[in-house]
């Protein structure tokens, strides 16, 4: 799916902007976006999967769970989280990602 001459606008509080053009990206909830996003995020998860560090169910890793473009990192011990979370780290600035650290929580069970 490739979008050409695309023109967006801003809706605000019964307001509408002029129409802009988009020039790259990928729309938000369209058919293309989670899988452009699964692999373009594949990388990381292979490799926070191949450390073996992480929650489980049964035999399947499920250190990684993804939603969108929202990552969760589990595990068993605040060591092996860590670990975790230096490997997203690492990940995030060789690709030059933004982490919006104000939606990251540690939610201990």
């Amino acid at each position: 799916m490739v979008y050409i001459k695309i023109q967006e606008c801003v809706k605000w509080n019964g307001e509408q902007s002029d129409a802009f053009n988009i020039k790259q990206g990928v729309r938000q909830g369209g058919t293309l976006s989670a899988d452009l996003y699964k692999a373009h995020v594949n990388d990381l998860l292979n490799e926070i999967c191949n450390t073996c560090f992480g929650g489980h169910i049964g035999t399947i890793n499920s250190s990684a769970p993804t939603c969108a473009d929202d990552l969760t990192i589990t595990s068993k011990s605040q060591l092996e989280a860590q670990k975790l979370v230096n490997i997203a780290n690492d990940f995030i600035k060789i690709e030059s990602y933004i982490l919006q650290s104000t939606k990251s929580v540690v939610l201990p069970i």
